[in-house]
């Protein structure tokens, strides 16, 4: 079954953001529900969004790690990551091709290109700009590893996942778009490799800031003999917030869900990614207990639904799918408004070695 990797910090900071239809966002919107603070200062972001970025992110990490793609210091486009579809070969990337462990050599030499030193450049840099400049990770001065530079065409997106497949392809350009525009604060967890402690690190990196998670150049080609025409993106994660979501990628720093997932409802898919794969379990159940309230999913998602009845029916209706689509295994309401969601525990702490040999990424038409 075909599965995408879903970055976990994201999951515990990101916010709900939507364009209403009667009247114009004022920004910044800022959202806070417990320790997370979130400060939208243009754009949205939506579960469509989130989908999307799942699918970039998914092909940048199997990419690099099937031997695809390269990753070097020098930043030009012959070593970075590019996918063009729509040709006439056909490549499936299986989860065989790409390590199976976090502690396999080649994920710990990427993951610990970024340390706390580097970092601390980050950081600096952050104070002024949202753009990395190239002298920090060109010449012999330089700090920084190179950026990814991610190449992909119009359809490529649509062929990795059956919840993107319902999306005529101006609709993904535009969600692409979007996803470009957003800018926002946050405190984003930066996972790392520690050669000299020898484990996985998280550091705290506060964005205070707008960033965006790319920048992005498309162009045109038509086919001299079909007339068709491709759109190409050429995406850029030189930002302070893409620079860290890609660490994170290439850290393995991630869940990985089935892809049947994204054919759900908005709110399922915001439940799930925001509440039960954010709550901390115990491994020794074989289910993990979530104890939450309508109100407290309401305000973590930002709904906007202020009737009770209103709000109670739509979170039910979204914990039924995905009941019956086997993300959670059952809930009740245990008192008025606080509800207890019983959980699969292989979403909550999904690692590499909890994949079946049988899994695979299907790239189908995509060429490479």
């Amino acid at each position: 079954m075909e599965q995408l990797m879903n970055e976990k910090s994201l999951n515990k900071v990101m916010f709900n953001v939507t364009k209403p239809k009667r009247y114009t966002n004022k920004y910044p919107l800022i959202y806070s529900c417990g320790d997370n603070k979130f400060i939208c200062h243009e754009g949205i972001f939506t579960s469509e969004h989130w989908a999307v970025l799942d699918v970039i992110g998914s092909c940048i990490n199997h990419c690099k790690y099937s031997g695809i793609g390269t990753l070097n210091k020098n930043y030009s486009s012959s070593k970075n990551i590019f996918i063009k579809g729509g040709e006439c070969r056909y490549t499936t990337i299986d989860f065989h091709t790409i390590p199976t462990n976090l502690h396999n050599s080649s994920v710990k030499d990427i993951s610990k290109g970024v340390n706390y030193k580097s970092l601390v450049t980050l950081k600096n840099i952050s104070m002024t700009s949202d753009i990395i400049n190239p002298s920090h990770y060109i010449g012999a001065t330089a700090t920084l590893r190179g950026p990814i530079l991610f190449c992909f065409d119009s359809t490529h997106l649509k062929l990795c996942s059956d919840g993107l497949k319902k999306y005529p392809a101006k609709k993904i350009d535009v969600l692409i778009n979007e996803l470009s525009q957003l800018k926002v604060s946050l405190m984003y967890n930066v996972s790392y490799y520690n050669p000299e402690r020898r484990k996985y690190c998280y550091d705290k990196f506060l964005i205070e800031n707008p960033s965006s998670f790319f920048r992005i150049l498309k162009t045109e080609e038509v086919n001299s003999k079909t007339g068709t025409i491709h759109t190409f993106y050429y995406i850029f994660f030189d930002t302070i917030l893409g620079y860290l979501y890609v660490q994170n990628i290439l850290s393995c720093n991630s869940n990985f869900i089935e892809s049947h997932f994204y054919s759900m409802s908005k709110e399922s898919q915001l439940i799930f990614k925001q509440i039960i794969l954010t709550t901390n379990i115990n491994h020794s159940n074989s289910k993990s207990l979530i104890n939450t309230s309508y109100e407290k999913i309401n305000a973590r998602l930002n709904l906007k639904l202020y009737t009770h009845n209103l709000l109670k029916n739509r979170i039910d209706s979204a914990l039924n799918e995905l009941i019956e689509n086997k993300f959670i295994h059952s809930y009740k309401e245990v008192e008025k408004g606080s509800i207890e969601i019983i959980g699969v525990n292989k979403y909550n702490e999904n690692v590499y070695n909890d994949i079946s040999d049988s899994t695979s990424f299907d790239l189908k038409g995509v060429t490479f």
